[in-house]
């Protein structure tokens, strides 16, 4: 365990001095950690606490997280990202995405709202925002969401859907 504690630490200010120029290596480096199960939560967290990591690279962390399913885990990655940089908009997103999968709507309505806020040209984040309030019978606010992901990326397929079976909801397609 002492030797994974140091490979972490030393790991972890490697991909901080990488992120820091960002450099796509540190990407790589991030899902390499989160491959070989060392920030799968404490042993990272716990082996790094104190030194000051990018936001982005927190994010990346907490996106490799998710993909693999840890979501309470991506969760705090996440919620690290956006203390480090409360001007991150892909990590609000990133959170919001990790809300909704872990059934809290309201939360996440606000994550991607407040990623918005930071990026209007955020098509994911609209999209995603529309879906919240289509499960909410909330058509209209759907309907400018879904729309306003389609203009800003028209190859956005799933705004396409959505908006389709929004539209179908509102009885404006036959």
């Amino acid at each position: 365990i002492p030797v994974l504690i140091l490979f972490a630490v030393l790991g972890a200010v490697w991909l901080g001095q990488l992120a820091r120029r960002r450099s796509v290596r540190a990407w790589w480096g991030a899902g390499f950690l989160v491959v070989t199960g060392l920030a799968i939560n404490a042993p990272v967290k716990a082996a790094t606490d104190g030194i000051r990591f990018d936001a982005e690279l927190h994010n990346a962390i907490g996106a490799a997280l998710e993909t693999r399913g840890h979501r309470p885990q991506s969760l705090a990655w996440f919620e690290d990202a956006i203390r480090r940089d409360p001007r991150m908009a892909d990590a609000h997103f990133n959170l919001g995405t990790v809300l909704w999968n872990l059934d809290r709507p309201a939360e996440a309505e606000m994550a991607y709202r407040n990623a918005l806020k930071l990026r209007p040209d955020h098509d994911k984040a609209h999209d995603s925002l529309g879906v919240v309030l289509y499960t909410q019978s909330l058509y209209s606010g759907a309907l400018t969401e879904f729309r306003m992901a389609v203009d800003l990326n028209p190859r956005n397929a799933d705004a396409h859907y959505h908006l389709g079976l929004a539209l179908y909801a509102q009885g404006e397609v036959e």
